[in-house]
């Protein structure tokens, strides 16, 4: 999680190993990273996953909301 001077909190990249998925660690990841970022004193907490993804689902879980989505690139394979 990176806390910036500005009160705004983004909490990055998370991952939860194969044989513990469905258990709520990720979840239980985000909700205590937002009252860490809370007792900080952040006013925004910031996300980002992929749309179709479980990550998405556990944030919306969590009280967070999509504010705008976004394209993802790469370079085609040749």
């Amino acid at each position: 999680m990176y806390l910036a001077s500005n009160g705004i909190a983004y909490l990055g990249t998370a991952a939860t190993r194969k044989d513990a998925r469905g258990l709520g660690y990720h979840g239980a990841l985000i909700s205590h990273r937002i009252e860490q970022a809370k007792k900080h004193g952040c006013h925004l907490i910031a996300a980002t996953a992929l749309a179709s993804s479980q990550s998405r689902r556990n944030l919306q879980r969590a009280g967070l909301t999509t504010s705008h989505t976004q394209a993802l690139y790469r370079l085609a394979d040749n």
